[in-house]
């Protein structure tokens, strides 16, 4: 096992600071991992990005619903409130 010192550390001769991206500096530490770690990282990344094209397919069918139901309520085709359906007076939706 290889333990950092100082002593280790100031003998390391600086190197002049270079513009990099947060993304290529952590692409230089995943390159560095094993084969079966980077595979788990894809697999998280590809997992959490189907989970992102869920969602907003979700969000675009709650729009589309919504625009839907606002379009019918304006031109008055409105549907009774199927929450109030076995109140009194609401019979004959039953």
């Amino acid at each position: 096992m290889f333990l950092t010192t100082m002593s280790n550390v100031s003998s390391i001769p600086l190197q002049p600071a270079a513009d990099i991206s947060p993304a290529d500096a952590l692409w230089a530490i995943i390159r560095t991992q094993s084969a079966a770690v980077r595979k788990v990282l894809a697999e998280k990344l590809l997992a959490e990005q189907k989970a992102i094209e869920i969602t907003e397919q979700q969000e675009k069918m709650v729009r589309e619903s919504l625009a839907k139901a606002f379009e019918e309520l304006d031109k008055g085709m409105a549907k009774p409130d199927a929450r109030s359906l076995r109140q009194a007076g609401n019979q004959q939706y039953l």
